[in-house]
């Protein structure tokens, strides 16, 4: 979280740095003796705080997008805590200053200028100040559930025939290996070898959900592909939901024989959506409790995770509760956007045949968004509607069974 925060706290300065200058240089260029000098020093300042904040902004994309070091984090954060203190007493030697161009100074030049120091002291010691109270310390978790603890929720692979295609099966947000289990089954009574494999940060690994990242999920994905692939047979990526855009962003690079894709949750991010959550991001703190101000969210979320077969009835009251008081960084809702953006600089390069299933009445995964994918991949990709919403891939939805034929066609081909 430590460098979302630095890259909040960089824009917003920024953003301050950007009105000074443009502000001092209309009084400086423009007014009397006294906003003259008022001017004068909002640019300077201006200019120094846009120097900081862009040094500020270097090397953040990276760590937002790499591996997350707690550790690490934490000397981080103590760190920018600790500057954002020093530079809190050096805005107040800046506006006693700024007091003594007032008091000693004898032309309106100076007066101005003392002016000028004085409110870009008072209001970095506001910020500094403001910022360093609100430095995140540590990551934010979540209670480790028991419940994910029993096999249905657990990877699991199942023998097939020798030589047989070996389907690698990835789930959705927020289940676990049990939602796509009954398509496992039927795809193994086919003779396929089946493993299902566990989103790192769900399940029993809950905990560290709000440390996973888009492009480290991508990476993991490639791996456990590259493992099946020693065996030397077939191997066919099935991924749905969250698990279908994790699948297409790294089939590109670790290149299974077939990639099946159940309603894969990805959208090309229009350019205004981008601006929007990037003024909201700069706005908002980095962390948000999302239940305190829209109660029936957290019924809506149970109600989820019971539709994706995880039965939260059990949980202890205390785990129940910190569910309530959730934190949720913004940089893992981010993560869900640069998943996004990975799909779509893959998708002209998944040169193997890709099958796209999409429920007609997904209302989750937009299934324009489907035919979408289907279009930058090319040639190789085949779209089909089927009848049914977004759990239509699981058991019980309308067109399960015929969904399990047609992949098993689709890998015999």
């Amino acid at each position: 979280m430590i460098w979302h925060f630095q890259k909040i706290l960089s824009r917003r300065l920024l953003i301050w740095s950007a009105l000074s200058v443009l502000v001092g240089l209309a009084l400086w260029l423009g007014g009397a003796d006294f906003w003259r000098g008022f001017g004068i020093q909002a640019a300077l300042w201006g200019g120094i705080d846009a120097v900081i904040a862009l040094a500020g902004l270097r090397g953040v994309a990276a760590r937002l997008e790499g591996l997350v070091d707690a550790d690490e984090n934490a000397r981080k954060a103590r760190s920018l805590r600790r500057v954002l203190w020093i530079n809190g007493g050096l805005d107040v030697l800046y506006i006693l200053a700024g007091v003594g161009l007032l008091l000693w100074g004898k032309s309106d030049l100076l007066h101005g200028m003392g002016w000028g120091i004085i409110v870009q002291g008072a209001f970095l010691l506001v910020f500094d100040a403001l910022h360093a109270l609100g430095t995140p310390m540590e990551e934010v978790t979540l209670p480790a559930l028991e419940v994910f603890e029993r096999p249905e929720h657990l990877p699991y692979r199942l023998e097939g025939q020798p030589g047989a295609p070996v389907a690698l099966l990835l789930h959705g947000f927020p289940g676990t290996t049990g939602e796509l289990r009954p398509l496992a089954n039927l795809l193994h009574a086919s003779g396929w070898t089946v493993q299902g494999l566990l989103v790192p940060g769900l399940g029993r690994e809950l905990p560290a959900l709000f440390q996973q990242r888009a492009a480290g999920w991508a990476d993991w994905l490639a791996g456990e592909v590259e493992l099946a692939r020693e065996s030397g047979r077939p191997v066919i990526l099935i991924g749905f939901s969250l698990g279908g855009a994790i699948s297409a962003a790294a089939a590109e690079r670790c290149k299974p024989d077939r990639l099946v894709l159940l309603a894969p949750f990805w959208w090309q991010e229009p350019l205004w959506l981008r601006l929007l959550f990037g003024t909201l991001e700069t706005i908002f703190a980095p962390a948000i409790r999302p239940f305190r101000a829209l109660p029936s969210g957290f019924a809506q979320m149970m109600q989820e995770a019971s539709r994706t077969n995880v039965d939260l009835s059990g949980v202890p009251e205390t785990d129940m509760q910190q569910m309530r008081e959730l934190r949720l960084p913004l940089v893992f809702v981010d993560q869900f956007r640069r998943l996004g953006r990975l799909v779509k600089q893959a998708a002209s390069g998944l040169e193997m045949p890709v099958l796209i299933l999409h429920g007609d009445q997904d209302t989750v995964a937009q299934p324009s968004f489907s035919r979408r994918l289907a279009e930058l991949i090319g040639a190789n990709a085949r779209f089909e509607a089927v009848p049914g919403e977004h759990h239509t891939f699981m058991s019980g939805g309308e067109a399960f069974e015929q969904a399990a034929e047609k992949i098993v066609a689709f890998g015999s081909e």
